[in-house]
């Protein structure tokens, strides 16, 4: 289980869960189908137990029939609103826990690029795909594959108004071999490897008038192997005078709560830092607030702690670069654990928002898988049930809203529905400007916010580059998704 809590499966709460859950799921009725059975049995008593708005659908939960699927039945559980349309976007089942934890660890079989969907122009008759970012040492960087190609065709398929989601869902995360064809008459051809997609895609140093040091970090994922990685890639930034960094969020859905401290801990006032300041409070349920309290999370420079099975002990100490000023590039796929570490800092420092409107994740979750929680509450339940849940639990998992996050004085600034910028400005990778390229239109933005002056102010585009190609493409804003989108969490204590 990925959760904040040393003390989260109490006898208090688990006895009140499971008495709740014993009306519902009695282990002695006859049973249909066993594996659905026991994944309800585990997934009811998680919502019971940790879902932050557990008292708002108490008649949802109370409808729960033992032998639903467990998917839907989760889904028609999550909190709505008076017209029905889901105010928790996030909570859901897990049918291969181990695939989802890795994916958020930032391991994964992949092709190592991302993308965002366009609709070809203005008639929508055509989907094209544009290259957003590439990993290194991916299949994708290896082919030549670069940020700004537009694919438009996959597997030898064009994508089309109705057929779009069946295609990236299908051909493109669905198998370990893809075919690409690519707008500039390439067809790069390439098999998904099991790698680790390293969140820190760019750090850069711009040099301004009166001698001003502005850092640039392009971020993706608060993976818990980057937090060593931003330790060093802060130490350079002090190193080097740093005194305002340009955060490049646009294209990072969250992540490790533990990551994202590390990362406060050394752009925040050293002085907060220091001192051990609240830098985030979190909201509970009522039952989880009366049995652990108010969360507070404070500013610290030490961090020991194990994530899969590797211990990880390191501080922070002289690595906070000293800034003064954070310009942070957000959009539509900034969410959760970037959103919190935004929030957190705002308080303490100037913050500029660049961008677009973020995602609007104000909350964070646990993972859960079932086979772990019938081991963790195996002393809860009769011998027989937990023999038959551990049996019957295979690849089962839950993620679970158990808090909202909060600023020091309590304030979610982000909520319900993202940040919204103060300087907007739309992200364009049809331009095919490599991020941390100064002429990119929304780092140059955040460097002109800056004071910064580009060698050559000239943006214009060639002839045959993919954004004079494509003059009237029109993003498509509910593009499919490898995995669940925006996820926060945190490690045990």
């Amino acid at each position: 289980m990925r959760r904040l809590f040393s003390i989260i499966a109490s006898s208090l709460l688990l006895t009140v869960a499971f008495s709740s859950c014993q009306e519902k799921l009695k282990p002695e009725d006859p049973v249909v189908d066993g594996e659905i059975y026991y994944i309800n049995f585990f997934a009811f008593n998680a919502m019971n137990t940790y879902y932050l708005w557990v008292d708002e659908v108490q008649d949802a939960m109370n409808a729960w029939e033992r032998n639903a699927d467990p998917v839907e039945s989760v889904y028609n559980v999550r909190y709505k609103d008076r017209d029905g349309v889901d105010i928790d976007r996030w909570t859901q089942m897990i049918t291969d826990y181990d695939a989802f934890t890795s994916s958020v660890g930032g391991v994964e079989t992949t092709y190592g690029f991302d993308f965002q969907l366009y609709y070809f122009d203005q008639s929508k008759d055509m989907v094209c795909a544009v290259v957003t970012l590439v990993y290194a040492g991916s299949p994708a960087e290896n082919a030549g594959l670069h940020r700004g190609d537009v694919i438009m065709s996959v597997n030898g398929k064009t994508m089309t108004e109705g057929n779009y989601r069946a295609v990236v869902t299908d051909e493109l995360f669905g198998g370990s071999r893809v075919s690409l064809g690519l707008q500039r008459g390439e067809t790069l051809d390439l098999e998904a490897v099991k790698m680790y997609e390293d969140p820190v895609l760019v750090t850069k140093v711009f040099n301004c008038p009166g001698g001003k040091k502005v850092g640039y970090l392009a971020y993706t994922s608060f993976t818990i192997k980057s937090a060593r990685e931003l330790v060093q890639v802060c130490l350079d930034f002090r190193k080097a005078g740093v005194s305002e960094l340009i955060l490049d969020l646009r294209y990072n859905s969250g992540g490790y709560v533990i990551t994202e401290n590390v990362l406060a801990s050394m752009l925040a006032p050293e002085e907060e830092v220091l001192a051990g300041s609240v830098f985030e409070k979190e909201i509970y349920n009522a039952a989880l607030t009366k049995e652990l309290g108010s969360g507070v999370n404070k500013f610290k420079t030490n961090f020991r702690f194990t994530a899969d099975g590797e211990g990880y002990d390191f501080t922070t100490l002289g690595a906070n670069i000293g800034l003064s000023k954070i310009y942070a590039i957000i959009d539509s796929g900034t969410a959760s654990a970037s959103e919190s570490l935004l929030t957190g800092l705002m308080p303490y420092m100037d913050v500029v928002l660049i961008g677009g409107q973020s995602h609007g994740k104000y909350c964070g979750g646990i993972m859960y898988s079932a086979k772990e929680w019938y081991q963790d509450n195996r002393k809860y339940m009769d011998e027989d049930v937990y023999e038959a849940g551990i049996k019957q639990a295979g690849k089962w998992g839950i993620y679970v809203i158990y808090e909202r996050y909060a600023d020091k004085d309590g304030v979610t600034p982000c909520m319900p529905d993202g940040f919204v910028p103060d300087i907007s400005v739309e992200d364009t990778p049809l331009e095919a400007r490599e991020l941390g390229d100064p002429r990119e239109t929304m780092l140059a933005v955040a460097l002109e916010q800056a004071g910064y002056v580009a060698p050559s102010s000239s943006t214009t585009l060639s002839a045959g580059s993919p954004a004079a190609a494509l003059p009237r493409a029109v993003r498509i804003a509910d593009a499919p998704k490898k995995a669940a989108f925006g996820v926060r969490l945190e490690l045990p204590r």
